[in-house]
């Protein structure tokens, strides 16, 4: 039984007489499950999408270096986003925390973590910053 290969016309790397693989069908099966499982469609799920990063990108291409500045020095451009709780707070709206979309966490935050009013708050006065979309990333209606 052939267990590898050490190169480029080396013969086969035999296993030695009586060994096991060290991954049972069993666990195999389960790790093929679970990676089956996460790969399903997402797009049930619902996320508040930061679309500033978006925006950077599209103004680092501009060529007229005037207007690129302009464009990037604009609101709603960003790679990086924080709401705090005072933040929240100073818009009317109660909150016990704050909000951070960054590039870690693809600059989504699932829906579930805000109240309907923050959602709103954000899809409708900062309609061009934010928007609702699904695990796989289509913009969805609310």
């Amino acid at each position: 039984m052939a267990a590898g290969s050490a190169g480029r016309g080396t013969p086969p790397i035999e296993a030695p007489e009586g060994a096991q693989s060290a991954v049972s069908d069993e666990d195999k099966a389960k790790a093929e499950a679970v990676v089956s499982a996460s790969a399903k469609d997402k797009s049930s799920e619902r996320y508040v999408f930061y679309t500033g990063a978006r925006e950077a990108v599209r103004a680092s291409k501009i060529k007229d270096p005037v207007k690129r500045e302009a464009r990037i020095k604009s609101p709603g451009v960003g790679s990086f986003c924080e709401v705090t709780a005072t933040q929240w707070s100073q818009a009317g709206i109660k909150a016990t925390h704050g909000h951070v979309w960054k590039l870690q966490n693809e600059f989504r935050i699932p829906a579930s973590q805000f109240t309907q009013e923050q959602i709103d708050h954000l899809l409708s006065t900062q309609g061009k910053r934010f928007e609702l979309v699904d695990g796989n990333g289509k913009k969805v209606a609310r």
